[in-house]
């Protein structure tokens, strides 16, 4: 009798660990933003490789950006170091808290020079035809 008690309190105690568990996960997606979580959804893209779909915590063109601005003073390219795990955290996100200008973070995790030139042949760096004032980059041989 003992025995069969102590096996009841024992998958008692799973079952509603189990489902807090389920919960937190449930609450996590409600509350975060789906492009901070650790490995987001991507996307085959014709020009880049890879990006995030539009409208999945990133912008329209599919980069980890609240929205696409109508002007840009910094663009920040980068690689993991400039994706970083939060979008609110990232040092592009930083330095326009810091310095008061509008910056635009064009980083994917994976991200090098192939995707970095290609950028340039497709023009990002002008936000909606305006160019900007600088450009910040992982690999500053491709600016020269």
């Amino acid at each position: 009798m003992r025995s069969k008690l102590k096996l009841g309190n024992i998958a008692l105690l799973l079952a509603l660990s189990a489902f807090a568990l389920l919960l937190c996960e449930l609450i996590a997606r409600l509350v975060l933003n789906p492009v901070d979580y650790v490995s987001p959804v991507l996307v085959r893209d014709e020009i880049l490789g890879i990006r995030l779909p539009g409208k999945s915590g990133g912008d329209n063109w599919g980069f980890r950006n609240a929205k696409v601005p109508e002007t840009a003073e910094i663009v920040a390219w980068g690689d993991s170091h400039t994706y970083t795990v939060k979008m609110n955290e990232a040092w592009p996100k930083v330095l326009g808290a810091i310095n008061g200008k509008n910056v635009y973070n064009l980083a994917m995790r994976g991200y090098g020079p192939n995707q970095f030139s290609r950028m340039c042949g497709a023009g990002t760096w002008e936000i909606r035809g305006k160019k900007t004032e600088s450009i910040q980059t992982s690999y500053p041989a491709l600016l020269n």
